[in-house]
């Protein structure tokens, strides 16, 4: 006969088990503790947004804004989550060669060239797709729908380069997306900011930069990443050389930018 102990036992193990990883710090981050834990104690970490923004900063995905913010509430535009998805991939090693211009990204509508070439990059390998009418409508928000179906994209070139990394499919519309970035934990509706106020997340609203950064930080567990601290508690867990793009590298513990650290 079936021990009926055993689920009771099961249900305390696991309540043990999160409270562990949960700790003191705020409850979303236990979705992501290897990747980011502590990542907001880490010098310079936005003191105007959560730990999954601090945690896209020390791997070099988030620069921050002029300011020195990271505006976790600013409504995301589509021209400003090329930025964030280039460097991703360049954590990863996956390269882009292909190419795909849009009439509407030039130097009046997009200043910055260097984002003019990632939205280019990212267009040609199919992350970024344009508008029905041709166009890619840079200064315009984009919906919560729209942000899941390029990072899904986005894990599936890094599984396309790096087939030992998750194998993420494109589900072919942003509403299958959506439901896809959601059953793969991608998208966590219950994402809050640094005031503990969750995100709206419905598919049609617009997507603000923290729930990207929360929606980045999901994939870097996702892709395995693991912090540390500093290269003496990399090498006590004996990682040590950390090559780009191993579990631990983030540019941090590579201060010379050879791709190998500690």
């Amino acid at each position: 006969m079936r021990d009926a102990r055993k689920p009771a036992a099961v249900v305390v193990l696991i309540a043990v088990t999160l409270a562990t990883l949960v700790g003191t710090g705020p409850p979303a981050a236990a979705f992501y503790h290897n990747a980011c834990d502590r990542t907001d104690a880490e010098p310079g970490a936005f003191a105007d947004a959560g730990i999954a923004a601090d945690c896209l900063k020390v791997y070099g995905i988030s620069l921050g804004k002029g300011d020195g913010t990271f505006g976790e509430n600013d409504k995301l535009l589509r021209s400003q989550v090329a930025s964030f998805l280039a460097r991703l991939l360049s954590l990863e090693v996956v390269s882009l060669a292909n190419r795909r211009s849009f009439s509407d990204v030039n130097a009046n509508t997009v200043p910055n060239s260097q984002v003019r070439d990632e939205i280019e990059l990212l267009a040609g390998a199919g992350i970024i797709a344009g508008s029905p009418d041709g166009l890619f409508h840079p200064g315009s928000n984009m919906t919560v729908a729209q942000a899941a179906t390029f990072m899904v994209r986005t894990l599936q070139l890094v599984h396309s380069q790096r087939p030992n990394m998750p194998d993420f499919r494109d589900q072919g519309t942003t509403s299958a997306n959506y439901n896809y970035a959601l059953g793969q934990g991608i998208l966590d509706p219950s994402a809050e900011n640094k005031d503990t106020a969750q995100y709206q997340s419905e598919p049609t609203q617009t997507t603000v930069r923290g729930l990207l950064a929360d929606m980045i930080a999901q994939s870097l567990q996702k892709l395995g990443k693991w912090y540390y601290l500093n290269c003496a508690e990399a090498q006590q867990a004996g990682v040590t050389p950390i090559h780009r793009p191993d579990p631990g590298y983030r540019p941090g513990l590579d201060p010379d930018g050879d791709g190998t650290a500690c």
